[in-house]
């Protein structure tokens, strides 16, 4: 209908490059353990005029970050940076994450506030990766660099910034933790950087 005609055009609007203006003022960054570790949200509070919070949980799936949005949801945030997804993969099948971010964007956006939606990040070589949870990743991801829906203002693909050029889908050897999940602080300064320039020019 109608309305899935204009989030698919306001979708491709998105990852065609357009942007809303960015907005200063207090702001949040939303995940699991990438985000929770801080170093990137180090980077984004050297924005003037902006003061994040960092909401990012260890350990956090989808469901846990819509459980707990009473906590990060806030109507006084300008801006969301969202990164979520990746503690997914194992368990949960792409069509699930999927309705899940579009809940968590929604609930970000629900007071206006600009959402920057990031991909998730390469984790090959990490203990609990496989095939499948690759497969559901990569869905997931192409998803969320269409436009996610028109949900989002701002797409951060994330995964191929910090992708391994050499070997596919692991982090790139100079960013990676020795888990081979996590950025490393020399990463987490390059994913800051990544935002600064995608969605904060």
């Amino acid at each position: 209908g109608l309305l899935a005609l204009t989030a698919r055009v306001f979708g491709a609007a998105i990852a065609a490059g357009w942007r809303r203006a960015p907005t200063p003022g207090p702001s949040a960054a939303v995940g699991d353990s990438i985000t929770a570790h801080g170093g990137y949200i180090e980077v984004l509070n050297q924005l003037p005029g902006y003061q994040w919070t960092n909401h990012g949980v260890v350990g956090d799936s989808t469901p846990a970050i819509l459980r707990r949005s009473d906590q990060w949801a806030r109507p006084t945030n300008k801006n969301f940076v969202i990164m979520a997804g990746l503690n997914d993969h194992g368990r949960l099948s792409a069509v699930q994450t999927i309705a899940n971010l579009r809940e968590i964007y929604r609930r970000a956006r629900r007071h206006g506030a600009r959402i920057i939606a990031m991909t998730t990040t390469p984790w090959r070589g990490y203990r609990r990766w496989s095939e499948e949870a690759q497969r559901r990743q990569d869905e997931v991801n192409r998803w969320i660099r269409s436009g996610a829906d028109g949900l989002v203002d701002v797409v951060v693909d994330a995964y191929r910034a910090l992708e391994s050029r050499t070997d596919p889908g692991h982090l790139r050897r100079e960013l990676v933790a020795p888990d081979q999940l996590h950025l490393n602080a020399r990463g987490q300064r390059v994913l800051g950087e990544l935002l600064v320039r995608e969605a904060f020019r």
